[in-house]
């Protein structure tokens, strides 16, 4: 079992020049990144990681991300990222993030909901007991609101882009690392959106596994000024929805 100083923990990052965009801040992909980067030295501190629970043919599978953003780090800068495991419930297990800048102003939160699942039926598994008293111990843990999976959904798209799953967009379980999901949803935002705004707020629930090889179709559709749905679909069937919300960004 985890001691409880062990279910809090902190990555440290400097914002490099593959991290930022066109306007020298961290772009929304690369601050994912820094996120499922610090809950990956989690779980592998933990003994909870891909590695670890392998042998017993069980994997964790994002299926709900909530993010807000305040202010994305520029180049250069170093960010601290914090995780924890923040309670479960039935079927859920709960993990929050907040991402401070050097004086300890909150750049971003991000909660997330995850899945056990059994990598050879592909399907939901039950938590094992080791697993379960590790869980038990955050039900106390002060949350960040629950990831919704209640957003509008994408009805006539107005962007859409095609991509192919390649081997190097892969993740443990075999099936395309969650980032890309993410990234590629992004893409579909129209270029005047991303060069002139900044990104508020941002959910994703994913519905379905992505292999190597299959073609996506990435779409968004704007639902009212700097709000847009979004979808990933695989032979016509929605496999992630999502949604974002832009402000004008007068730095710009």
């Amino acid at each position: 079992m985890a001691e409880p100083n062990l279910l809090f923990h902190e990555e440290t990052f400097r914002v490099g020049g593959y991290d930022v965009d066109l306007h020298k801040v961290a772009s929304i992909p690369s601050m994912i990144q820094m996120m499922h980067e610090t809950a990956m030295q989690h779980v592998l501190l933990l003994g909870l990681s891909a590695l670890e629970l392998a042998p017993l043919n069980l994997g964790w599978v994002l299926i709900r991300q909530q993010m807000h953003v305040f202010r994305q780090p520029g180049l250069g800068e170093t960010v601290r990222v914090h995780t924890n495991p923040s309670g479960r419930d039935r079927a859920f297990a709960y993990r929050d993030f907040r991402v401070r800048d050097e004086a300890g102003e909150l750049l971003a939160t991000a909660t997330t909901a995850w899945l056990l699942m059994d990598t050879q039926t592909r399907r939901m598994a039950r938590y094992p007991d080791f697993i379960l008293a590790w869980l038990d111990k955050t039900e106390t843990n002060d949350h960040l609101p629950r990831p919704a999976g209640d957003f509008s959904s994408l009805a006539n798209p107005d962007v859409e882009k095609s991509f192919l799953v390649n081997w190097h967009d892969l993740d443990f379980n075999h099936h395309l690392t969650n980032f890309y999901y993410q990234k590629w949803m992004l893409e579909t935002t129209p270029n005047e959106v991303l060069e002139n705004y900044r990104l508020q707020e941002y959910k994703i629930q994913f519905k379905g596994e992505s292999l190597l090889g299959d073609a996506l179709i990435a779409q968004s559709q704007e639902l009212e000024p700097g709000v847009f749905a979004h979808s990933i679909r695989k032979d016509g069937q929605e496999i992630a929805s999502g949604w974002t919300k832009w402000m004008l960004d007068v730095r710009y």
